[in-house]
């Protein structure tokens, strides 16, 4: 361990070495012991700072998102500021971010399955669907997003699951992807057209690609960012 990551507190220690072996191993075949000799961290302590292995999980996802969430901001900064735009353009980021590899998928089926994540994306999504969705539906408070979030995350997830392949390619799964969450909140056919039209213009696979290759950097940047490093 380099004595600029000794200066870090225990819990950034175990999130950041926690993160590179989650993306090189996946998050089932990583054990606590393998962070704790990865982070210098003892296994009793890391049982005393984080709980669980879901735990870490949960507090590294949150990095995910927030990286996800400024690919999307740098790339449409200048094309568009429409909400329902941004919304799926991101989470078309994500679904190609899974395809990416193995161990990728299986962390982002990982954080849409255990109670722990899930409930936490559950809170951040529907909050996001509100702002999104909220002018369409005037009428739904945050609990009802939060409940349509259910739905709408366990579509997330099921196409998460599913690698692609020459009988289901990317771009179908986009369209399904799409077309099956925009009607839950009503959005018309003609706007979820548009929609696909709009997507199409954009190389995800590269932008995923490029996205993924540089998380555990990203990851870094930010857990020193918020040390004062």
């Amino acid at each position: 361990m380099s004595a600029v990551k000794a200066t870090l507190s225990v819990r950034d220690r175990v999130v950041l070495a926690a993160a590179e072996l989650f993306m090189k191993k996946g998050f089932a075949n990583t054990s606590v012991k393998e962070i704790s000799i990865e982070s210098g961290v003892s296994e009793n302590s890391i049982y005393y700072e984080m709980k669980t292995k879901e735990a870490i999980l949960a507090e590294l996802i949150g990095y995910v998102l927030e990286r996800q969430r400024e690919i999307t901001y740098e790339v449409l900064e200048n094309l568009t500021d429409n909400k329902l735009l941004r919304y799926a353009f991101e989470k078309v980021l994500q679904l190609y971010m899974s395809e990416t590899s193995e161990n990728i998928r299986e962390l982002y089926t990982s954080v849409y399955s255990i109670p722990k994540t899930w409930d936490y994306i559950k809170e951040v999504n529907a909050d996001a669907l509100k702002n999104v969705f909220g002018d369409r539906l005037s009428e739904f408070d945050f609990k009802d997003f939060y409940e349509f979030e259910i739905a709408s995350g366990g579509i997330m997830r099921g196409f998460l699951t599913v690698p692609c392949n020459m009988y289901f390619t990317k771009k179908q799964k986009v369209k399904r992807y799409v077309q099956s969450t925009f009607r839950i909140f009503q959005v018309d056919e003609k706007t979820i057209n548009e929609t696909l039209e709009f997507l199409s213009q954009f190389d995800f696979s590269k932008l995923a690609k490029d996205t993924v290759e540089d998380l555990y950097n990203y990851f870094e940047k930010r857990i020193y960012e918020k040390n004062g490093q």
